[in-house]
Protein backbone atom coordinates (compact mmCIF):
# COMPACT_ATOMS: atom_id res chain seq x y z
CA UNK A 1 0.00 0.00 0.00
CA UNK A 2 0.89 3.61 -1.20
CA UNK A 3 2.23 6.23 1.35
CA UNK A 4 -1.52 8.09 1.80
CA UNK A 5 -3.05 5.26 0.27
CA UNK A 6 -5.88 4.92 3.85
CA UNK A 7 -7.54 8.46 4.32
CA UNK A 8 -6.83 8.05 7.85
CA UNK A 9 -2.95 8.97 6.86
CA UNK A 10 -3.60 11.97 5.25
CA UNK A 11 -3.47 15.59 6.51
CA UNK A 12 -7.17 17.24 6.87
CA UNK A 13 -9.52 19.76 8.49
CA UNK A 14 -12.53 18.04 9.40
CA UNK A 15 -15.67 19.62 10.95
CA UNK A 16 -14.66 18.83 14.83
CA UNK A 17 -11.91 20.93 14.04
CA UNK A 18 -13.62 24.08 13.17
CA UNK A 19 -12.69 24.21 9.57
CA UNK A 20 -15.47 23.42 7.65
CA UNK A 21 -19.15 22.67 7.87
CA UNK A 22 -21.50 21.90 5.33
CA UNK A 23 -25.06 20.96 4.89
CA UNK A 24 -26.52 19.15 2.66
CA UNK A 25 -28.20 20.56 0.00
CA UNK A 26 -31.92 20.66 -1.35
CA UNK A 27 -34.09 20.78 -5.00
CA UNK A 28 -35.24 23.82 -4.85
CA UNK A 29 -38.72 25.07 -7.34
CA UNK A 30 -36.61 24.96 -10.57
CA UNK A 31 -35.44 21.87 -10.09
CA UNK A 32 -32.29 23.32 -9.38
CA UNK A 33 -29.56 22.06 -6.66
CA UNK A 34 -30.25 25.04 -3.78
CA UNK A 35 -28.52 25.07 -0.47
CA UNK A 36 -25.92 26.61 2.14
CA UNK A 37 -22.70 25.56 2.38
CA UNK A 38 -20.91 27.00 5.38
CA UNK A 39 -17.28 27.03 5.80
CA UNK A 40 -15.31 28.01 8.74
CA UNK A 41 -12.13 30.00 8.21
CA UNK A 42 -9.25 30.47 10.78
CA UNK A 43 -8.77 34.93 10.30
CA UNK A 44 -5.65 34.60 8.34
CA UNK A 45 -5.17 36.47 4.78
CA UNK A 46 -3.94 32.45 4.22
CA UNK A 47 -6.97 31.42 3.54
CA UNK A 48 -8.68 34.17 1.35
CA UNK A 49 -7.71 31.65 -1.57
CA UNK A 50 -9.61 29.19 -0.33
CA UNK A 51 -13.06 31.28 0.30
CA UNK A 52 -12.20 32.25 -3.19
CA UNK A 53 -11.88 28.49 -4.56
CA UNK A 54 -14.40 27.11 -2.51
CA UNK A 55 -17.32 29.70 -3.22
CA UNK A 56 -16.21 29.96 -7.12
CA UNK A 57 -16.40 26.38 -7.67
CA UNK A 58 -19.79 26.16 -5.66
CA UNK A 59 -21.24 28.99 -8.30
CA UNK A 60 -20.10 27.41 -11.24
CA UNK A 61 -21.58 23.86 -10.30
CA UNK A 62 -24.69 26.36 -9.20
CA UNK A 63 -25.19 27.25 -13.21
CA UNK A 64 -22.91 30.80 -12.89
CA UNK A 65 -21.41 31.59 -16.29
CA UNK A 66 -17.70 32.75 -16.17
CA UNK A 67 -18.01 36.50 -16.22
CA UNK A 68 -20.17 36.26 -13.41
CA UNK A 69 -18.36 34.00 -11.32
CA UNK A 70 -15.07 36.46 -11.66
CA UNK A 71 -17.42 39.15 -10.03
CA UNK A 72 -18.36 36.94 -7.43
CA UNK A 73 -14.34 36.19 -7.13
CA UNK A 74 -13.54 39.60 -6.51
CA UNK A 75 -16.55 40.38 -4.12
CA UNK A 76 -15.78 37.55 -2.30
CA UNK A 77 -12.08 38.08 -1.79
CA UNK A 78 -12.78 41.49 -0.72
CA UNK A 79 -15.23 40.84 2.04
CA UNK A 80 -13.36 37.99 3.06
CA UNK A 81 -10.33 39.78 3.54
CA UNK A 82 -12.49 42.96 5.43
CA UNK A 83 -13.31 39.61 7.52
CA UNK A 84 -9.93 38.88 8.82
CA UNK A 85 -8.31 42.53 9.08
CA UNK A 86 -11.10 43.11 11.48
CA UNK A 87 -10.82 39.80 13.56
CA UNK A 88 -6.51 40.74 13.10
CA UNK A 89 -7.48 43.97 14.02
CA UNK A 90 -8.59 42.89 17.77
CA UNK A 91 -7.05 40.37 18.05
CA UNK A 92 -10.28 37.68 17.40
CA UNK A 93 -9.24 34.41 16.36
CA UNK A 94 -12.71 33.06 16.45
CA UNK A 95 -13.31 31.93 12.87
CA UNK A 96 -15.02 33.84 9.49
CA UNK A 97 -17.66 32.35 8.14
CA UNK A 98 -18.43 32.43 4.82
CA UNK A 99 -22.27 30.75 4.11
CA UNK A 100 -22.79 30.41 0.22
CA UNK A 101 -25.11 28.90 -2.17
CA UNK A 102 -28.02 28.71 -4.90
CA UNK A 103 -31.06 30.58 -4.00
CA UNK A 104 -34.72 29.16 -4.71
CA UNK A 105 -35.22 32.17 -7.44
CA UNK A 106 -32.27 30.95 -9.11
CA UNK A 107 -29.59 33.67 -8.05
CA UNK A 108 -26.52 32.86 -5.92
CA UNK A 109 -25.90 34.40 -2.28
CA UNK A 110 -23.11 34.60 -0.23
CA UNK A 111 -22.78 35.59 3.68
CA UNK A 112 -19.46 36.48 5.11
CA UNK A 113 -19.44 36.71 9.03
CA UNK A 114 -16.92 37.92 11.37
CA UNK A 115 -16.88 38.94 14.98
CA UNK A 116 -15.09 42.11 14.61
CA UNK A 117 -15.79 45.50 15.69
CA UNK A 118 -17.82 46.10 12.93
CA UNK A 119 -18.42 49.36 10.83
CA UNK A 120 -20.71 51.84 8.83
CA UNK A 121 -20.08 51.62 5.94
CA UNK A 122 -20.31 54.82 3.91
CA UNK A 123 -23.05 55.45 1.01
CA UNK A 124 -21.86 55.25 -2.32
CA UNK A 125 -22.07 58.94 -2.54
CA UNK A 126 -19.48 59.34 -0.45
CA UNK A 127 -16.72 58.20 -2.68
CA UNK A 128 -17.44 61.04 -4.58
CA UNK A 129 -14.85 63.38 -2.74
CA UNK A 130 -12.30 61.03 -1.77
CA UNK A 131 -8.99 61.39 -2.48
CA UNK A 132 -7.83 58.46 -4.89
CA UNK A 133 -4.26 58.33 -4.20
CA UNK A 134 -4.66 57.38 -0.70
CA UNK A 135 -4.63 53.20 -0.81
CA UNK A 136 -7.25 51.05 0.91
CA UNK A 137 -10.67 51.50 1.67
CA UNK A 138 -12.68 50.24 -1.50
CA UNK A 139 -13.37 47.16 -0.90
CA UNK A 140 -16.93 48.41 0.04
CA UNK A 141 -17.32 50.42 -3.27
CA UNK A 142 -15.91 47.35 -5.25
CA UNK A 143 -18.35 44.90 -3.31
CA UNK A 144 -21.13 47.45 -4.09
CA UNK A 145 -20.22 47.60 -8.18
CA UNK A 146 -20.03 43.54 -8.85
CA UNK A 147 -23.30 42.66 -6.72
CA UNK A 148 -26.77 42.87 -7.93
CA UNK A 149 -27.61 43.67 -4.13
CA UNK A 150 -25.67 43.66 -0.85
CA UNK A 151 -25.98 44.36 2.80
CA UNK A 152 -24.60 45.38 5.58
CA UNK A 153 -25.72 44.52 9.04
CA UNK A 154 -23.55 45.46 12.07
CA UNK A 155 -24.62 43.40 15.73
CA UNK A 156 -21.81 41.16 17.36
CA UNK A 157 -19.66 42.10 14.33
CA UNK A 158 -20.35 42.43 10.78
CA UNK A 159 -22.30 40.21 8.36
CA UNK A 160 -22.34 41.38 4.79
CA UNK A 161 -24.49 39.65 2.39
CA UNK A 162 -24.28 39.81 -1.45
CA UNK A 163 -26.79 38.76 -3.90
CA UNK A 164 -25.61 37.67 -7.25
CA UNK A 165 -27.94 36.85 -10.59
CA UNK A 166 -26.56 33.60 -12.32
CA UNK A 167 -25.68 35.68 -15.45
CA UNK A 168 -25.43 38.59 -17.10
CA UNK A 169 -28.64 38.82 -19.10
CA UNK A 170 -29.19 38.30 -22.64
CA UNK A 171 -27.88 41.58 -24.27
CA UNK A 172 -24.70 41.16 -22.26
CA UNK A 173 -25.60 43.94 -19.72
CA UNK A 174 -27.56 43.68 -16.85
CA UNK A 175 -29.00 46.23 -13.56
CA UNK A 176 -27.00 46.43 -10.76
CA UNK A 177 -27.57 48.65 -7.70
CA UNK A 178 -29.83 50.62 -10.22
CA UNK A 179 -27.87 51.10 -12.72
CA UNK A 180 -27.62 49.46 -16.38
CA UNK A 181 -24.12 47.53 -17.06
CA UNK A 182 -22.55 46.88 -20.45
CA UNK A 183 -24.47 45.41 -23.53
CA UNK A 184 -27.02 46.88 -25.56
Amino acid sequence: MQPGANSEDLPHHWSDEGLLHLRLPRRGAAGRIVGDVELHLPPDVQYVGLARLVVCAAARQAGMNGERVEDLRIAVSEATTNAVVAHRRVGQVSPVVLRFGATDNGGFEVTVVDTGPGFHPLPPEAMNGRDWAIEGGLGVTIIRGLTDDVRFVRDEGMRVSMSFAMDLGADGGEERNGRHLGGA
